[in-house]
């Protein structure tokens, strides 16, 4: 578990929220959850899609893009 949290937070801090958070739901239910390929891809992308209407469209709030992509 701390592992895997670890792994988001380093994948966070360099490729950003938005890359970061759809591979961290994918490979999670993949290979904890025991899904299928085409059920981790839809939830991962259902979710990263509800993340970034909410936050970027909605409420206007950029989402921390990561230090490869010019991070703050």
């Amino acid at each position: 578990a701390v592992a895997w949290i670890s792994g988001y937070l380093t994948a966070l801090f360099l490729i950003g929220f938005i890359i970061a958070t759809p591979i961290y739901i994918f490979l999670y239910m993949l290979i904890h959850g025991g899904r299928s390929l085409r059920d981790s891809a839809l939830a991962a992308a259902a979710t990263t899609l509800a993340i970034w209407l909410t936050f970027v469209l909605l409420f206007r709030y950029p989402l921390y893009p990561g230090v490869l992509f010019g991070g703050y």
